[in-house]
């Protein structure tokens, strides 16, 4: 029969054992969770540049509609005074007026695109960031389970498990 402290060493080491597996899966677990979690905010980022590239569509054609309006306004001004508009001051004045708006209508589609990429340059990150979180649990868990295994081994050992078969070993002639 066995001693009261073998069966509590022995319970204590299955515990341990126990105690050993329940953290790796918790890691493992935390690890996958993180994970989730990136990925939706990634998600959350891809909406925000999809919204961006929108925004930004719709506001370059406001700003044509507001070009377009003060040619508008610029040919009705000119006719008013009587001035040829087919050439001269006024025909630059009109160009001029129509290529800086394309300019600025451009400046507004560049800038919502590079608003946008930087969504979905943060959205990367997030799930890159997400992969190495469910590494980073998995690898704890595996950690945690590899030193559980060699503690409860150690411990068997220190009961004299380890030390009953060393002994048998020499004595049939081994080490």
């Amino acid at each position: 029969m066995c001693e009261p402290t073998t069966i509590l060493a022995a319970t204590s080491a299955v515990l341990g054992v126990v105690g050993g597996v329940q953290q790796a899966r918790a890691a493992k677990a935390e690890g996958e969770y993180a994970q989730a979690v990136a990925e939706e905010n990634a998600k959350i980022k891809e909406l925000q540049a999809q919204q961006a590239t929108q925004i930004g569509n719709i506001e370059e054609e406001r700003h044509r509609r507001r070009i377009r309006q003060m040619l508008g306004s610029q040919r009705a001004a000119f006719a008013a005074s009587g001035v040829e508009m087919g050439s001269g001051t006024a025909l630059e004045v009109m160009g001029d007026t129509a290529g800086l708006g394309e300019q600025d209508a451009l400046a507004i589609r560049s800038n919502a695109l590079r608003e946008a990429w930087g969504f979905r340059v943060g959205a990367a990150d997030d799930r890159n960031q997400g992969r190495g979180a469910r590494m980073a649990g998995r690898n704890r868990a595996i950690g945690t389970l590899l030193t559980t295994g060699a503690q409860a081994a150690g411990s068997f050992y220190n009961m004299g498990f380890g030390k009953r078969a060393s002994r048998s070993a020499n004595r049939a002639g081994g080490f």
